[in-house]
């Protein structure tokens, strides 16, 4: 499942809708569904933060071993394009490393130094 949501502030979800791949559908099929979703929330993105599942290269570039055809996306183009983010407003990672990340910002991690997440 995934979730798509608005915040005007840190803290705050004003809207979301949950979705749920088709065992059919191919990483091309589902990400343009994603971006369906988030066209149709409330407001203009300002900026766009997305935990992938899977390696994330520093340029941007992707790999799935869950749902074939991500690879051959340009993730970060078809999100900047389909959602008028500019390229500095995108933040595209590893979803293990976006929830080690959380866990230094928001969670009991958040009052040390120094955090590490083993997932």
């Amino acid at each position: 499942m995934v979730r798509v949501g608005a915040t005007p502030t840190d803290v705050e979800v004003v809207a979301q809708a949950s979705l749920r791949r088709s065992p059919s559908e191919d990483g091309a099929a589902w990400l343009a569904r994603l971006l369906a979703a988030a066209r149709e929330l409330p407001g203009t993105a300002a900026h766009c933060a997305v935990s992938f599942g899977g390696p994330v290269r520093p340029d941007g570039s992707i790999r799935s071993v869950h749902v074939p055809g991500w690879e051959h996306l340009d993730l970060p183009g078809e999100i900047e394009r389909a959602l008028c983010i500019p390229p500095a407003h995108l933040h595209l990672e590893n979803d293990a490393n976006c929830g080690a990340w959380a866990n230094s910002v928001w969670a009991p991690g958040a009052a040390a130094a120094t955090c590490f997440s083993i997932r």
